[in-house]
């Protein structure tokens, strides 16, 4: 087990980390800049990866195989950017698919940390204690039904929205106060009754603001849905359809809050 402590550093280097590089991609102009944000996401997810697979399997053997991973994965992003180094740097992008090539990458990062944060805080081989634990929809459980996810993706949405240039940012604070009540953060009842209820409190207020001000976006049938699929979750005591259903949700912030940024700044 490793000290609740030292995983809180490490998270807020690495929430650091990424609130600069959406900064960064916030500003990109051509396909280089673009690419070279997205290789910085990618490094990190592979490194949490890594850093996963050698939790689970501490040895000499395990740990070569993570190193090579991911000197493999550096190279080959590398050569991706390097070989058409001229071409790229004066070639636009289509931003519409490489907001959701970022996002993507920035879930799949919070996702791999979520995992091997609780792997390293709950023991090395609590995932392998049954066969049920290993199959993908018990991991995607575990990975976002953590603080682990909740809370970094909070500030790092919540960074989104400060260096954003959208005017309208209503059901973006929404979806930002689900982040932070999330029912599943925290593997108890009373914090999940609560945030439940908090989060029904939210769907309430921004409901009947977008209904007042007759121009609803389609974030708040996300925001339905997650108070929704919450609701069935607690009742069920299990909670991945919150988990599926909060990865399609903050896509839906961040691709939406990134298009928006683009149209006021391009």
């Amino acid at each position: 087990m490793v000290s609740p402590l030292v995983l809180v550093v490490v998270a807020g280097i690495m929430v650091g980390i990424i609130v600069v590089l959406i900064r960064g991609y916030m500003g990109v102009q051509n396909l280089l800049q673009a690419r070279l944000i997205l290789f910085g996401v990618a490094m990190m997810v592979a490194m949490f990866v890594g850093a996963g697979v050698y939790v689970a399997y501490p040895s000499g053997l395990s740990l070569a195989y993570v190193v090579g991973a991911n000197m493999l994965v550096m190279v080959v992003g590398l050569v991706f950017i390097l070989s058409g180094l001229d071409a790229l740097e004066g070639k636009k992008m289509n931003r519409r698919v490489y907001n959701q090539y970022f996002t993507a990458l920035v879930l799949l990062n919070e996702a791999s940390m979520g995992f091997v944060f609780v792997e390293a805080q709950s023991g090395t081989h609590w995932l392998y204690t049954s066969p049920t634990k290993i199959l993908p929809a018990s991991i995607v459980s575990s990975s976002v039904n953590t603080y682990w996810f909740f809370l970094p993706m909070f500030f790092e949405m919540a960074s989104a929205i400060y260096f954003s240039r959208v005017t309208t940012k209503d059901v973006y604070y929404g979806l930002l106060g689900a982040a932070l009540f999330s029912p599943s953060s925290f593997s108890n009842h009373y914090w999940s009754l609560g945030s439940l209820l908090v989060l029904i409190g939210l769907t309430a207020y921004f409901t009947n603001r977008c209904l007042r001000s007759r121009g609803c976006s389609e974030g708040i049938y996300y925001l339905l849905a997650l108070t929704a699929t919450a609701g069935i979750s607690f009742v069920v005591g299990y909670w991945l359809l919150y988990a599926i259903m909060s990865l399609l949700a903050i896509n839906w912030f961040f691709t939406n809050v990134l298009s928006k940024n683009v149209s006021k700044t391009g």
